[in-house]
């Protein structure tokens, strides 16, 4: 407080926030609490006495409507390659890359991410299926509003799959991240030795460890770092690449510089250089063709003239050779 010529200023030790979640103590050094609940940050602003309850629900017409727009995008990309690759028939031209290999390849891959198995967010494989997404005989997708909404309200955490790489694990002791793309997706159990301390996970990838920290820096969960609260000793840990971001990353790979398709585009413009050099070389050797031709033509003018003339002077000769024997 500010009075006169009086100033005095309070000081407080700074603490750790204390606080349990499903009986289970947690110690964090800042108010905000982000990885306790997935998806949930929590705010502390004062101390209580009381049991607080958290909860939340899952909207499932934006989960629906966020499918929908999903499938929208999948069937226009392969709408569009298919009229592409399309081979033609009798009344119909074929497309600008009909049998194009790599062309083929982006449409095979399309098509098979509707059905691949999305693994990392439950012991049991995800489709699409699961969700509703059907072929129709034309070949476009399809979402069946009955099946995703049953799907949906019994596994709503499932719909990460879709939209949102995770870490997760069966234990609130463990919590974890991953750093990169280089992972394979999958469960993994990560177990703590209680005489050392010492991390693995899967059984036989040694973790390093710092602290209570432990990180992955080779094997199938390459980049994975896991924290691990007092008293945790196993855990599943649930490694999930989103269907999105399995999307993103096939056509970052494609699009990238020096990729499949940048190649392609190399490719086809030394095929341009390449045909325009030959078609200049055939305009040159038209042109010569061409000269070598109408000289040709001057010159068989010109003998067919002096034959015309010898012709005239013969027929002279012999009419003259006849008046001179009557």
């Amino acid at each position: 407080a500010d009075i006169g010529y009086l100033t005095s200023v309070e000081s407080v030790a700074a603490a750790d926030a204390n606080l349990s979640i499903d009986g289970v103590s947690v110690t964090r050094t800042s108010n905000t609490i982000s990885d306790l609940i997935e998806g949930v940050t929590l705010t502390l602003n004062s101390t209580t006495s009381s049991v607080e309850m958290v909860s939340g629900d899952w909207d499932n017409a934006n989960a629906l409507l966020t499918l929908q727009v999903f499938v929208e995008q999948l069937n226009s990309s392969i709408t569009d390659l298919k009229a592409l690759t399309d081979r033609g028939s009798a009344t119909t031209d074929p497309g600008a890359l009909a049998g194009d290999p790599l062309a083929n390849y982006l449409l095979k891959q399309l098509t098979s991410l509707t059905t691949q198995a999305i693994n990392g967010y439950a012991d049991e494989s995800i489709y699409l299926t699961n969700f509703g997404v059907m072929t129709e005989l034309d070949g476009s997708l399809s979402v069946d509003e009955d099946t995703f909404n049953s799907y949906f309200d019994a596994n709503p955490t499932h719909f990460s799959a879709v939209t949102t790489s995770t870490v997760r694990t069966d234990t609130s002791l463990v919590s974890g991240s991953m750093l990169g793309k280089d992972y394979t997706p999958g469960s993994y159990a990560f177990a703590i030795d209680s005489s050392t301390s010492a991390g693995t996970i899967d059984t036989d990838t040694q973790l390093i460890q710092s602290g209570t920290t432990y990180v992955a820096t080779s094997g199938n969960v390459s980049g994975l770092f896991l924290t691990a609260e007092t008293g945790a000793s196993t855990a599943t840990v649930y490694v999930g690449r989103s269907l999105s971001e399995t999307l993103l990353l096939f056509a970052s790979e494609m699009l990238a510089s020096g990729g499949d398709i940048d190649e392609k585009i190399s490719t086809l413009d030394e095929d341009v250089a390449d045909y325009e050099e030959k078609l200049v070389s055939i305009g040159t050797k038209m042109e010569t063709i061409r000269a070598r031709c109408i000289a040709q033509f001057a010159a068989m003018d010109t003998l067919v003239a002096q034959l015309k003339s010898t012709e005239t002077t013969i027929t002279n000769m012999m009419e003259s050779w006849k008046a001179s024997l009557k």
